[in-house]
């Protein structure tokens, strides 16, 4: 009975897990026109510069953490590593436009640049699935041309649904973008809360060495943004945000596909990557929009 009860916990969780990822991308999409989706694509060189940082250098630290943890035999999970990938191939996260209003950075820019970074993650997933994921458990095989269905199905076609009613309804995307961006965050916690309840021993379990190593992990992605994503602070903040905070919904959707065991590591660095983006923003961060502020009335006064 509890086996059974179990089992429909988690098929409900994995069910939620799709349902909550369509729904953020289509609320994606509803709130932008075409226009607005793909603003960035007019400066090519930050396109380039935040695919080279935020998914092709974030995928790189991601792979060679995992390589070097196996190669001098630390004791970090396979879950935590498996966690670290898939986080890294889901780039593309929903608070940007909001950290973009904190920061003082160009919205218009920061959305454009979440859009540019989601659909992004529909090709780095199923390159990450075929071909860099450390062994798995006897039994489980994972395709990356399935994750590439998978993740278009629930990315892509929501995200261009939602574009195209914006650009070509307004009124009827004005009428559920509010109520649908509502469940999906209502979801998405709901997930979460699930998640850590059901899989608490599981998370814990995973150890301080897994903390570790998911925690310099996101250290060196956030060092990467904060380093190489350009000449102005707001540009520099925003992009090491957007590499250090991933999108866990995506990453949680393809690890259902056959590696839920990697789930509540998932959700663990989420956690934890709220902690460090916070505790980065309040420090460095606050130091940088000082001196930036500091300059800019200097300049003014003169």
């Amino acid at each position: 009975m509890e086996t059974e009860l179990s089992a429909s916990i988690g098929e409900l969780i994995d069910r939620l897990i799709q349902v909550n990822t369509f729904l953020l991308m289509l609320t994606m999409g509803l709130g932008l026109t075409f226009r607005d989706a793909f603003v960035l694509w007019q400066n090519p060189a930050k396109v380039v510069r935040a695919l080279a940082v935020a998914v092709v250098g974030v995928i790189v630290v991601a792979v060679a953490m995992s390589e070097g943890a196996a190669a001098l035999d630390l004791d970090v999970p396979l879950e935590a590593r498996l966690a670290v990938l898939l986080m890294a191939g889901a780039a593309g996260n929903a608070l940007a436009p909001g950290l973009a209003a904190k920061i003082g950075a160009n919205a218009a820019d920061a959305i454009s640049l979440m859009v540019t970074l989601s659909l992004a993650s529909i090709i780095a997933m199923p390159i990450i699935v075929a071909t860099a994921l450390p062994s798995l458990p006897d039994g489980v095989e994972v395709s990356g041309g399935d994750v590439l269905s998978v993740v278009a199905r629930n990315m892509l076609a929501p995200l261009f649904v939602g574009l195209a009613v914006r650009t070509f309804w307004v009124v009827a995307a004005d009428l559920v973008t509010d109520t649908l961006t509502k469940i999906s965050g209502v979801m998405l916690n709901v997930v979460v809360v699930v998640i850590i309840l059901r899989d608490f021993d599981s998370i814990i379990d995973l150890g301080w060495s897994a903390a570790i190593f998911i925690v310099v992990t996101l250290g060196l992605w956030l060092a990467l943004g904060h380093f190489l994503g350009g000449a102005d602070n707001e540009s520099r903040l925003l992009l090491a945000a957007n590499s250090s905070q991933r999108n866990g919904a995506i990453a949680m959707l393809v690890a259902i596909q056959g590696l839920d065991q990697a789930v509540p590591a998932i959700v663990a660095t989420g956690v934890l990557a709220m902690i460090v983006v916070v505790g980065y923003f309040s420090t460095v961060g606050k130091a940088m929009l000082g001196d930036a502020s500091s300059t800019t009335t200097d300049t003014q006064l003169e």
